[in-house]
């Protein structure tokens, strides 16, 4: 009788998986980059920041109000860098520059987090 009463909760907590739909929310979202550190004398700032040195533009293009429902191994959008101009070698040295990007959620509105 044991292993009935198990076997029957077991089945009973499957369907209930099983029955309840599954969901997603819109998320919707922009984002915004900023460069920072010693070589950052060539940047500026802005949701859309850019360095410029050596005939090079590196430039990153923000996602701007991205509305999307998150899927399971889906891609999401946080935006795009480009990379312009001829010259010669434009380089900063390790910890020279460094780039943030700033991800602000405005749907959904429930909910906190920190990170």
């Amino acid at each position: 009788m044991r292993i009935g009463t198990r076997v029957f909760a077991g089945a009973l907590l499957a369907t209930a998986f099983v029955a309840a739909p599954a969901s997603a929310q819109n998320v919707s979202y922009t984002t915004a980059g900023t460069f920072s550190g010693p070589a950052s004398s060539f940047c500026t700032p802005g949701p859309a920041a850019s360095c410029t040195g050596g005939g090079f533009t590196l430039a990153f293009d923000p996602a701007v109000q991205a509305n999307q429902v998150p899927n399971v191994g889906g891609t999401v959008n946080l935006g795009n860098f480009f990379l312009t101009g001829t010259g010669p070698i434009a380089t900063a040295a390790p910890g020279q520059l460094f780039f943030t990007l700033a991800i602000n959620q405005s749907l959904p509105t429930a909910g906190t987090g920190s990170t």
